[in-house]
C-alpha cells in the first residue's frame, strides 16, 4: 500500500491558501485555537463567510490528534484499486483542494485562489 507523507503534501495545500511554509511544530490546537476566535470572526466579517460560531466550525481535538500523529504518513487506496474497486480515481492533493473549494463555495472558508486571480 502506497503512504502520502503530509510533510510533502503541507507545501501544496498551503498554495491553495497563497501561504507559505515553515518546519513543522507541534502546537496544542485545543489550547492555541480559542484565543484566536476574534480573529476567526475578523476573517468572517471581510470575507462575507457563514457566521458559524467558531466553537462549532472544528473540532480541535480531532485536527490535534491527527495533525500531532507520531507518524506523518496515511494510507491510499492502491490496494482497493488493485482489488477490483475503481469506482473513484482521485489522488489525495486533488482531494483536498476539492473540499476546500467546496467549503469556499459554502461560504464556510473564503476563496483564496478566486482572489489570487482577482489581484
Amino acid at each position: 500500500m502506497g503512504a502520502c507523507v503530509l510533510l510533502q503534501l503541507w507545501p501544496r495545500l498551503a498554495d491553495w491558501f497563497g501561504l507559505g511554509v515553515a518546519p513543522p511544530l507541534r502546537i496544542p490546537l485545543t489550547k492555541f485555537m480559542p484565543h484566536h476566535k476574534d480573529l476567526w470572526a475578523s476573517i468572517v466579517k471581510k470575507y462575507n463567510l457563514k457566521d458559524i460560531p467558531f466553537e462549532k466550525l472544528v473540532r480541535w481535538e480531532f485536527a490535534e490528534a491527527t495533525l500531532n500523529a507520531n507518524s506523518d504518513e496515511f494510507g491510499d487506496v492502491t490496494k482497493l484499486r488493485k482489488a477490483g474497486f475503481e469506482g473513484q480515481k482521485m489522488y489525495t492533493e486533488d482531494v483536498f483542494h476539492r473540499w476546500f473549494k467546496e467549503l469556499a463555495d459554502m461560504r464556510i472558508i473564503p476563496n483564496y485562489p478566486a482572489m489570487q486571480k482577482s489581484t
